[in-house]
């Protein structure tokens, strides 16, 4: 049996997470990031009341802002598809 002694370890010379930058991993292209988009808000759709639903989308955010990873590309997909998800609605 092996044990690990972790009792010297000291979190505050761990640096590698203070700078750290998730790997874009899923590559995904402006149409998947839409589709997470309405994934996201099919979720929101199904959920009541409203402070729940706007809660819901929130959490959702991180996910989304770790998608997009700052790619303009993705960025505009979402923009666009919002406003015009906002222009349908009026």
């Amino acid at each position: 049996m092996i044990k690990l002694a972790l009792s010297g370890w000291d979190l505050s010379n761990c640096v590698l997470f203070q700078n750290y930058e998730a790997e874009d991993v899923l590559g995904l292209s402006a149409e998947e990031i839409v589709t997470v988009v309405r994934y996201m808000l099919s979720e929101a759709r199904g959920t009541s009341p409203l402070e729940d639903a706007v809660r819901l989308i929130g959490q959702r955010m991180d996910v989304l802002r770790a998608c997009c990873r700052g790619n303009p590309t993705l960025v505009n997909a979402v923009i666009d598809f919002l406003v015009e998800r906002i222009a349908q609605k009026q």
